[in-house]
Protein backbone atom coordinates (compact mmCIF):
# COMPACT_ATOMS: atom_id res chain seq x y z
CA UNK A 1 0.00 0.00 0.00
CA UNK A 2 1.55 3.14 -1.15
CA UNK A 3 1.50 5.90 1.71
CA UNK A 4 -0.86 9.10 0.99
CA UNK A 5 -0.13 12.51 2.52
CA UNK A 6 -3.00 14.88 3.31
CA UNK A 7 -2.61 18.04 5.08
CA UNK A 8 -5.21 18.09 8.17
CA UNK A 9 -5.72 22.11 6.94
CA UNK A 10 -6.23 21.77 3.49
CA UNK A 11 -8.20 18.53 3.69
CA UNK A 12 -12.03 18.07 4.25
CA UNK A 13 -12.68 15.23 6.98
CA UNK A 14 -15.03 13.23 4.51
CA UNK A 15 -11.70 12.30 2.54
CA UNK A 16 -9.92 10.81 5.64
CA UNK A 17 -13.06 9.30 6.37
CA UNK A 18 -13.17 8.05 2.59
CA UNK A 19 -9.48 7.00 2.71
CA UNK A 20 -10.06 5.62 6.69
CA UNK A 21 -12.98 3.19 5.01
CA UNK A 22 -10.68 2.29 2.59
CA UNK A 23 -8.16 0.75 4.41
CA UNK A 24 -11.32 -1.11 6.59
CA UNK A 25 -12.50 -2.93 3.66
CA UNK A 26 -8.55 -4.32 2.89
CA UNK A 27 -8.65 -5.78 6.84
CA UNK A 28 -10.07 -9.07 7.29
CA UNK A 29 -12.44 -9.43 10.47
CA UNK A 30 -11.79 -5.91 11.86
CA UNK A 31 -14.09 -4.28 13.80
CA UNK A 32 -14.13 -1.04 15.45
CA UNK A 33 -13.49 0.07 19.08
CA UNK A 34 -13.87 3.59 20.49
CA UNK A 35 -11.75 5.01 23.19
CA UNK A 36 -11.93 8.06 25.92
CA UNK A 37 -9.91 8.73 28.29
CA UNK A 38 -12.17 11.82 30.71
CA UNK A 39 -11.98 13.92 33.65
CA UNK A 40 -15.03 15.84 35.21
CA UNK A 41 -14.43 17.88 38.43
CA UNK A 42 -12.47 15.26 40.93
CA UNK A 43 -13.22 12.40 38.91
CA UNK A 44 -11.07 10.47 36.03
CA UNK A 45 -11.95 7.40 34.20
CA UNK A 46 -11.48 5.46 30.69
CA UNK A 47 -13.76 3.72 28.54
CA UNK A 48 -13.32 1.49 25.98
CA UNK A 49 -16.82 0.22 23.61
CA UNK A 50 -16.88 -2.12 20.53
CA UNK A 51 -18.98 -4.88 19.46
CA UNK A 52 -21.38 -5.51 22.40
CA UNK A 53 -18.56 -5.09 24.86
CA UNK A 54 -18.16 -1.93 26.88
CA UNK A 55 -15.62 -1.67 29.80
CA UNK A 56 -15.79 1.63 32.47
CA UNK A 57 -12.78 2.19 34.72
CA UNK A 58 -12.60 4.80 37.22
CA UNK A 59 -9.20 5.71 37.55
CA UNK A 60 -7.07 7.38 40.84
CA UNK A 61 -7.98 11.38 40.89
CA UNK A 62 -4.61 12.52 40.66
CA UNK A 63 -4.52 11.06 37.30
CA UNK A 64 -4.59 13.64 34.11
CA UNK A 65 -6.28 12.99 30.77
CA UNK A 66 -3.07 11.92 29.68
CA UNK A 67 -2.84 9.02 31.78
CA UNK A 68 -6.44 8.27 31.47
CA UNK A 69 -5.95 7.82 27.88
CA UNK A 70 -3.25 4.77 27.71
CA UNK A 71 -5.64 3.21 30.45
CA UNK A 72 -8.87 3.06 28.11
CA UNK A 73 -6.49 1.91 25.04
CA UNK A 74 -5.28 -1.02 27.10
CA UNK A 75 -9.11 -1.76 28.25
CA UNK A 76 -9.78 -1.78 24.02
CA UNK A 77 -7.25 -4.44 23.99
CA UNK A 78 -8.99 -6.46 26.53
CA UNK A 79 -12.08 -6.07 23.78
CA UNK A 80 -9.86 -7.05 20.87
CA UNK A 81 -8.71 -10.19 22.69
Amino acid sequence: MKALCLSKSDTSPEIFQSKFLEVCEGLQDHYHVYTDGSRMNSLVGAAAAGRDVSKILQITDKSSIFAAEPVALNLALDIGA
